[in-house]
């Protein structure tokens, strides 16, 4: 009943509110098309490296499922003016199926699922080989949130030498107490959802007018932690920053963040040689620490580092999901962090230091 009542209030609120114009996405960002295997069209942004000169090396931004570039340039938070001013080269990815990209010409036979991990594999490796011959680098940053943390491991695994340090937000998978969440909004009789395709898009900006008008329940509790994100941001992504993704795809990121599938291979992991950094929200029900320790704990490069947030560990506030990439105090409490980070990890093999949680 009470998320009947949610629905319903967002709705009615979104109608009677103001217009919440779609916000212009990525401004300043240069659009490059690169074309896949399948012949997909997929645009890459690109924000140029400001500031100290010596720090250029390229990073992909990769964002969680149903969300595009606004995931990193919402104002407030906005990584990508963060690692620009640090003198890094940023390029963010947006997946197909998002508004920004071009399924094959008509005649040119598609991929018959295109949830197949080597499908979406060769869309990465178009996007990273693009990227290394535009910048003259040998390696470049990977820093994703949710789905874009699980595309980041797959890539490391299977190109290292191309991956100079793999930062995972929110990476999840096997926590008995993960959130339903993303399997209500996945099943038949959800409204999310087509028989094709969730309605992220449509949804969302319905939903953006009336956000601050929404009653306190656990599935606005299971995308963020309302004190350390504003409801104006949450609304500015509800109107822009979601983007519809093929039903099938939601599904199987579903299955992997609930435990049912695994697409992580454990000889694999240990045979890992890529400097690691997971991030993981104190009360982040999607994706809790206790869901990327294993493969943390597995991981065979010994520069690895694992950070909880949350007050216990020094933060304002404990983080959520979107936190990770929204929250208010980000550019003081993790942004730092993450450019220290990958500061210190130069061409050449660090020495490798580990940190336990």
């Amino acid at each position: 009943m009470t998320r009947t009542l949610t629905l319903l209030s967002l709705v009615a609120a979104g109608l009677i509110c103001a217009f919440v114009p779609r916000t212009a996405l990525g401004d300043g960002l240069l659009p490059t098309t690169v074309t896949t295997p399948e012949g997909w069209s997929l645009t890459l942004f690109h924000s140029p490296a400001r500031g100290p000169a010596g720090n250029s090396r390229p990073v992909l931004l990769v964002p969680s499922a149903g969300m595009n570039r606004l995931s990193f340039t919402s104002e407030g938070s906005d990584l990508v003016a963060v690692l620009n001013s640090s003198g890094f080269d940023v390029w963010i990815l947006e997946r197909r199926g998002s508004v920004s990209s071009t399924p094959p010409k008509a005649g040119r036979e598609p991929s018959p699922d295109i949830t197949s991990t080597d499908a979406l594999a060769a869309d990465v490796d178009a996007v990273v080989s693009h990227i290394l011959s535009a910048t003259g680098e040998r390696s470049l940053f990977w820093i994703g949130h949710g789905l874009g943390a699980h595309e980041g491991v797959l890539f490391a695994l299977r190109q290292p030498d191309k991956v100079r340090g793999l930062i995972g937000l929110g990476l999840a998978g096997g926590a008995k107490g993960s959130s339903s969440f993303p399997r209500r909004i996945t099943g038949k009789r959800s409204l999310l959802s087509s028989r094709t395709k969730t309605r992220f898009r449509n949804w969302g900006r319905a939903f953006a007018g009336g956000m601050h008008l929404a009653p306190d329940t656990n599935d606005l509790h299971t995308l963020f932690n309302e004190p350390n994100v504003s409801v104006e941001v949450v609304s500015q992504i509800a109107a822009s920053g979601l983007e519809d993704i093929p039903l099938e795809v939601a599904r199987e990121v579903q299955r992997v963040f609930s435990g049912q599938e695994t697409v992580f291979d454990e000889a694999g992991l240990r045979g890992a040689t890529v400097p690691l950094l997971l991030v993981a929200g104190r009360v982040d029900p999607i994706a809790p620490p206790a869901s990327s320790l294993p493969l943390y704990e597995l991981w065979g490069d010994s520069d690895k580092d694992f950070r909880t947030l949350g007050e216990g560990w020094g933060e304002t506030y404990d983080y959520g999901h979107l936190d990770l990439i929204l929250g208010d105090s980000l550019r003081d409490e993790v942004f730092p962090d993450l450019v220290s980070w990958m500061s210190t990890r130069g061409e050449e093999p660090s020495a490798g230091v580990s940190s336990a949680p």
